[in-house]
């Protein structure tokens, strides 16, 4: 069949055009994009122990264990997201809140919207970990030309805000960066909050929006702000302030640099205890909300007083020891891991019991030698337990039962 000279060329030209139009085919992603998109790499499950905190069920709440403040290199912190993770799980942390700085948004790693939080999320989950997404705002905030000298004028003040939802949103001067937090629902923590009460958390509580006070914050306890109380520095006071002002009593590691260089070797991390109705998100805002919280750092444990006596009551365990049919001792046992230095109260009349305080091991028992001079052995005993504190000239007392079970 012969070819129409008048329609060939046309079409020829048509589909030459076309081809010409269409694009290329993709060469694939480039090296360095796919770098971008995986920096900091995603580490995943490591070779690791846990050292696992025990506490007795309080009734009908449990003791679930948090850190509410601590940085990662999305601001000041030295070590990537993972790595708190490992650290707060092999240290017996249940809670994790990333707390990274607002201010830093634009600087470090700015083009990483999803931040730390969304960097370990999955991880958090496998791990068994409850992860909070949290910030740190500061008074320091500084807009776009101001002068370092005006930025060190300004006095600083610093917030933990709790369960936020959008932490790009907190990259604005103090105020509306708060007022966003507020609005997003977020918990609200004074951070290292010195010796004395401030304007700034005054119009917090005002305003209803002040939950909680860091009693003790691991970093800030070697500055000069803190208080020197039994051979710890921290802010006794706020024990104080949480009774008077409702509020939350928070220990927090604020740890920047790796955990094992922020204290001194050998110390544990500083706690944040929390009785919680269960053990999720909900859970721990509840209780943070309803003040149920105890700060547990250098052996000493401080809260309110229906709390610590509700640890204490489900925790120690006194039982007679008989030679003879005579009382000939007592032995006391320890059901949480914490170390609890137990006092019995002189008036219980029992002989052979040294003058000061025993301690009961985490997890241990002790003995006590005891006797009575005449008639039947106690049922009852009241006791001071001397590293559970309620402000500092009052440690908890109560009575408990002697009992053989």
């Amino acid at each position: 069949m012969p070819i129409d000279r008048r329609t060939f060329l046309p079409a020829l030209l048509g589909a030459s055009a076309a081809h010409a139009q269409s694009p290329a085919p993709s060469p694939g992603p480039r090296y360095f994009d796919v770098v971008r998109d995986i920096y900091p790499m995603r580490t995943g499950i490591k070779r690791m122990s846990r050292r696992e905190l025990q506490f007795p069920p309080l009734g009908e709440y449990r003791v679930v264990t948090g850190d509410f403040h601590i940085h990662t290199l999305y601001s000041e912190g030295t070590v990537m997201p993972s790595v708190r993770l490992y650290e707060a799980w092999t240290e017996g942390v249940d809670v994790v809140a990333i707390t990274d700085h607002a201010e830093f948004l634009r600087t470090s790693l700015p083009e990483k919207r999803g931040r730390a939080f969304e960097e370990v999320r999955e991880l958090a989950a496998a791990m068994g970990l409850l992860l909070i997404r949290g910030a740190e705002v500061s008074t320091v905030y500084s807009a776009d030309g101001e002068l370092m000298s005006q930025v060190t004028a300004r006095k600083n003040t610093d917030f933990i805000v709790l369960f936020v939802e959008d932490e790009n949103a907190l990259f604005a001067p103090f105020d509306v960066a708060m007022e966003r937090a507020r609005s997003q629902g977020c918990i609200n923590i004074w951070a290292h909050p010195g010796p004395e009460w401030g304007p700034i958390p005054q119009k917090f509580l005002e305003m209803g929006w002040l939950h909680g006070v860091e009693m003790r914050n691991t970093v800030t306890s070697a500055g000069t702000t803190v208080e020197q109380f039994a051979g710890s520095h921290f802010y006794p006071q706020a024990a104080v302030w949480a009774r008077e002002k409702g509020l939350s009593l928070i220990a927090s590691s604020d740890v920047h640099s790796p955990a094992q260089f922020e204290r001194p070797t050998g110390a544990l991390r500083d706690f944040t205890l929390l009785l919680v109705k269960e053990p999720t998100q909900a859970g721990v805002r509840e209780a943070l909300l309803a003040r149920r919280t105890m700060a547990w750092f250098d052996g000493m444990v401080w809260g309110r007083g229906e709390d610590l006596a509700l640890l204490a009551r489900h925790s120690l365990r006194i039982a007679p020891m008989r030679v003879d049919g005579k009382l000939q001792g007592l032995l006391l046992r320890n059901a949480c891991s914490i170390p609890l230095e137990v006092e019995v109260d002189p008036a219980a009349r029992l002989l052979r019991l040294p003058p000061r305080a025993h301690t009961v091991p985490a997890l241990g028992s002790a003995i006590v030698p005891a006797g009575v001079p005449s008639g039947a052995a106690p049922t009852e005993i009241e006791v001071r337990v001397r590293n559970l504190y309620l402000d500092r000239q009052t440690n908890l007392r109560l009575p408990l039962p002697v009992t053989n079970g």
